[in-house]
C-alpha cells in the first residue's frame, strides 16, 4: 500500500508543479480589444486577442507572427437546412467536439493536410434566422506560431456573441 501512496503522492506534486511554472501566453491574459462584425443581418462581437486586428475588407488578421502563415475566413450563411450543410461540410477522420458559442449550438472540426491546420467552428444560427449559420476557419501553418495562432482564433471565436443585427434607420 505504501508504494501506491508514494506514486499517487508524487503524480500529483508533479500535476501541480506542472501548473506552478506554466506560464500562460501573454494574449490570454491579456484583455482582449472588443470587436463588431456586422454581415448578411447577423451581428458578431467577440474579444480580439493582442496583437490580431480587423478590416472590413480582409477581415479577422492574425498578429504579424502568424500573419503571413495564417487566414481567418468568416461566412454568414442563410437558407441552408442545418443538418444536412453540417452533413456536407464535416470530412471523415476530422477531429470534432461540440461546443456553444454564445448560447449557440456549435460544432468545431479540425484536420491537418499538407503541413497546414484547417480548423473550422459551424454555428447553427437557427434560433436567430430559420435556416441559417455561420463558419469561421483558420488556416496556418503546422508550427509552433501556427499552433499558437489557432489558440488565439478557438478563444476570439469562443468569446463571441452573435445576435441578429439590429435593423437600421436612414
Amino acid at each position: 500500500m505504501k508504494p501506491r501512496f508514494v506514486v499517487l503522492t508524487f503524480c500529483a506534486l508533479s500535476f501541480l508543479a506542472l501548473f506552478a511554472f506554466a506560464k500562460e501566453p501573454r494574449w490570454y491574459t491579456q484583455p482582449g480589444t472588443p470587436v463588431t462584425l456586422v454581415s448578411s443581418g447577423f451581428e458578431l462581437r467577440a474579444k480580439m486577442p493582442q496583437g490580431w486586428s480587423y478590416t472590413t475588407d480582409r477581415g479577422f488578421m492574425p498578429p504579424p507572427t502568424c500573419a503571413s502563415s495564417s487566414r481567418v475566413v468568416g461566412v454568414f450563411h442563410t437558407g441552408r437546412e442545418w443538418d444536412r450543410f453540417l452533413a456536407s461540410a464535416l470530412r471523415d477522420g476530422d477531429q470534432r467536439y461540440v461546443l456553444k458559442i454564445g448560447g449557440h449550438p456549435a460544432v468545431s472540426s479540425r484536420y491537418a493536410r499538407e503541413g497546414r491546420t484547417i480548423r473550422s467552428i459551424y454555428i447553427n444560427l437557427s434560433d436567430l434566422q430559420p435556416d441559417s449559420g455561420a463558419v469561421w476557419t483558420f488556416e496556418g501553418s503546422s508550427t509552433p506560431e501556427g499552433s499558437e495562432c489557432e489558440q488565439q482564433f478557438a478563444a476570439m471565436i469562443e468569446s463571441a456573441k452573435i445576435t441578429r443585427a439590429a435593423a437600421t434607420s436612414r
